[in-house]
């Protein structure tokens, strides 16, 4: 049985959590693997940051300008997923900032005008990233008899 897709606002919601204080939002011109982008990034994160521990969220989309990608972290966090996407990348020919700081209100509403712009592509993932699911609740474990 396959995982149900969440919506996008489960992600839009998890991106702008108010628990981290910086947002940005980024368009990946020419981009042609999102995934390895992703990975490249957290493996820049954890190498940059070692042991410790750091906390981001981040969402991707494809809509009608390319894909979009917003992200919400910590200000050090944020500084090296920017020079990350502003270096020359195999993966997409430029990153173009759309959107950089405001709170979590602010942020959620300028992604929610993306999410308008939202073009999913037929027999293909379209959207995904990090998302935290507050109604999750552990498995219950079944009782020794």
């Amino acid at each position: 049985m396959s995982k149900p897709i969440r919506p996008i606002t489960d992600y839009v919601n998890t991106v702008a959590d108010p628990a981290l204080d910086k947002y940005a939002t980024y368009r990946l011109v020419g981009c042609t693997n999102i995934s390895a982008i992703m990975y490249d990034l957290k493996k820049v994160i954890k190498i940059r940051f070692g042991g410790t521990a750091y906390k981001f969220h981040y969402f991707w989309l494809n809509t009608s300008i390319g894909i979009v990608v917003g992200f919400s972290g910590d200000k050090q966090v944020m500084e090296v997923i920017a020079n990350r996407l502003l270096d020359h990348s195999l993966h997409f020919t430029r990153a173009e900032c759309l959107h950089v700081g405001g709170g979590a209100i602010r942020f959620k509403a300028y992604m929610q005008t993306i999410e308008m712009m939202y073009r999913p592509i037929p027999g293909k993932r379209s959207y995904s990233g990090s998302a935290v699911n507050a109604q999750a609740v552990a498995p219950r474990r079944k009782k020794r008899a």
